[in-house]
C-alpha cells in the first residue's frame, strides 16, 4: 500500500491545482485501542483518549462526489492491564501522517453531508510507556524504545466516516466523525498481529481557495 501512496498523492495534487478546491483545518479527540489476533491470558486491552489536528484540501466533482487529502498529527495508543496488578499500563504514541478519502453524498453552497471511505499511512516519531499503580497512587513515565520492545514506527490502514458542513461566514463549519482500522501490524513479533483501532471526532472550518471556471457561452457574431 505504501508504494502506491506517493504517486497517487501527486496525481491528486495536480488535479486540485486545475479545479475547484476547498481548504481547511480541524481539531478534536480520538479514542484508541489495539486489536490482537488472539486472546491475552489474564490480561486485556483498554481504550485511551488523545487529541489530533489536521489540515486538508478537498476537490469537488459536482455536488455529490469529491476527493479529500489530509495531513495530520494524532496522539493515540492503547491501555493494557494485568488482572494480578493493582493498576494499568498505557502506551501513548505520537503519529504524523496523511490520508486520501473519497467523500460521497451531497453538498451545495449552504450545507453538505457525505459518507467517506479512504486510506491512511502514518509514522510514529515518539512513544511513552506509562505505569499507573492505583495501590501506591504513583505514575511512572518511560520513553518507549521501539527496537527493544519490537514496535514498528509505521502504521497504515483504511478509514470510514461521516462528514457534515454548514455555511458560516465566508466558509463552512465542519463536523467529522471517523473510524480508523489499521491493517499493518505495529508489532514486529512474528507470532503477534497487533493493529490500531480508533474513533476520531473533530470540528473544523473550510473555505474555498480555487473556484471552478465556468464556461462562457459566446454567441456567434454575424458579419453585417
Amino acid at each position: 500500500m505504501k508504494k502506491y501512496f506517493v504517486p497517487i498523492l501527486f496525481l491528486l495534487i495536480a488535479a486540485y491545482a486545475t479545479a475547484q478546491t476547498d481548504a481547511g483545518f480541524s481539531t478534536g479527540i480520538n479514542s484508541s485501542k489495539w486489536f490482537f489476533n488472539r486472546t491475552l491470558p489474564q490480561s486485556g486491552m483498554g481504550s485511551i483518549t488523545g487529541w489530533q489536528f489536521s489540515g486538508f484540501v478537498e476537490h469537488h466533482v459536482g455536488k455529490t462526489f469529491s476527493l479529500k487529502a489530509d495531513v495530520y498529527y494524532h496522539h493515540t495508543g492503547s491501555g493494557y492491564y494485568i488482572n494480578s496488578y493493582p493498576g494499568n499500563f498505557e502506551y501513548r504514541l505520537d503519529y504524523v501522517g496523511g490520508s486520501l478519502g473519497l467523500p460521497l453524498g451531497f453538498e451545495n453552497e449552504k450545507w453538505g453531508l457525505k459518507c467517506v471511505i479512504g486510506g491512511y499511512i502514518s509514522y510514529c516519531f515518539n512513544g511513552t510507556f506509562i505505569t499507573n499503580n492505583t495501590e501506591n497512587k504513583t505514575k511512572t513515565l518511560e520513553k518507549l524504545d521501539f527496537e527493544y520492545n519490537k514496535f514498528s514506527k509505521f502504521d497504515d490502514g483504511a478509514y470510514f466516516g461521516i462528514l457534515a458542513k454548514y455555511k458560516l461566514g465566508k466558509g463552512k463549519f465542519m463536523l467529522d466523525c471517523r473510524w480508523n482500522a489499521g491493517i499493518y501490524s505495529v508489532s514486529q513479533e512474528k507470532s503477534i498481529w497487533m493493529c490500531n483501532r480508533s474513533w476520531m471526532y473533530s470540528i473544523g472550518y473550510v473555505w474555498q481557495i480555487c473556484e471552478r471556471k465556468k464556461k462562457e457561452n459566446k454567441s456567434a457574431v454575424l458579419p453585417e
